[in-house]
């Protein structure tokens, strides 16, 4: 990350249609704007269409985002995106629903929050 430059969080969410996901990408919009951060959100057209889910973690990985706050389409179809995360050096957190892949992420257990773990400027 550039010095100075706002942090960017990239979200993924299975759908627009689960409202606990829609709960997701509001609680992220919240945190990054107390952190001093801003999201992107990546959500698939159809919801939970994994081919959609693949092509949306490319794009990610060409923005750079500094963060990526993960749910998965699908546990196992989603491993050679999350290895291209890795291989980006992109750190990722896995929220909601588990991942199969993930040698380099963080996995929530739902109360834990990126900013104490000292991810953004002046948090822990």
């Amino acid at each position: 990350m550039t010095p100075g430059a706002v942090p960017v969080i990239a979200v993924f969410t299975k759908n627009r249609t689960n409202p606990a996901y829609a709960a997701a990408r509001l609680g992220a919009d919240r945190t990054a704007a107390r952190l001093g951060a801003r999201t992107v959100h990546y959500v698939p057209e159809r919801p939970d269409d994994i081919a959609q889910q693949i092509a949306l973690v490319e794009q990610a990985i060409a923005a750079r985002p500094d963060a990526v706050v993960f749910v998965p389409v699908d546990a196992t179809a989603m491993n050679e995106s999350v290895r291209k995360l890795n291989a980006a050096r992109i750190p990722l957190v896995n929220i909601i629903n588990r991942l199969d892949a993930g040698e380099r992420s963080l996995r929530t257990d739902n109360g834990h929050r990126a900013g104490s773990r000292g991810w953004f400027p002046g948090n822990g």
